[in-house]
């Protein structure tokens, strides 16, 4: 029997981290900054599941100062992201005898305003193949998580334009 050859006719793009910059790299220059473990505040993004304040607010349902309210206590609970960045720790193998903080004064809004401005980045090369699958034929979409302001806007997507189809998670 002949194997079947699959013609490929469109490609998928995930905005955040491939077509611009990732928001995660002001995440790690906001650790550094104010001396936190490396990924501690990705730890502790990512702990809070479905139901935490940022992933609520990609999916538009709560508002910004409520985002912002929510994320700040969530970022700043000391003794539930200590105990899981020691999960997370463990689960690498990684030494798990290190300082973390006692503390924690993350700043939620500027936070999130660096992760938005790098995200306004793009990065040249993707761009440019976006640009040569497009005129070789292909159909091109694109994927994205955004935000609704408190006003019900969403910030308009320059990119857009590049792309046969543009998914966008809050609209």
């Amino acid at each position: 029997m002949k194997p079947q050859t699959r013609t490929i006719r469109a490609v998928i793009f995930d905005i955040g981290g491939v077509i611009v910059k990732s928001p995660f790299l002001a995440i790690s220059l906001y650790e550094q900054s104010h001396h936190l473990p490396s990924n501690y505040i990705n730890v502790s993004l990512s702990k809070h599941g479905s139901h935490g304040a940022f992933q609520q607010y990609e999916r538009n349902e709560i508002s910004y100062t409520e985002f912002i309210n929510k994320w700040t206590l969530e970022l700043n609970d000391v003794t539930a992201n200590n105990k899981a960045y020691l999960e997370y720790l463990t689960r690498r193998h990684l030494d798990t005898r290190m300082v973390l903080p006692r503390t924690l004064r993350v700043d939620a809004q500027e936070l999130f305003t660096r992760m938005m401005k790098v995200t306004e980045e793009p990065n040249e090369c993707v761009v440019e193949l976006v640009k040569w699958l497009r005129r070789c034929g292909y159909k091109v979409a694109a994927l994205t998580n955004n935000f609704q302001n408190d006003e019900g806007k969403v910030q308009a997507n320059a990119l857009a334009k590049l792309f046969d189809e543009f998914v966008e998670s809050s609209v």
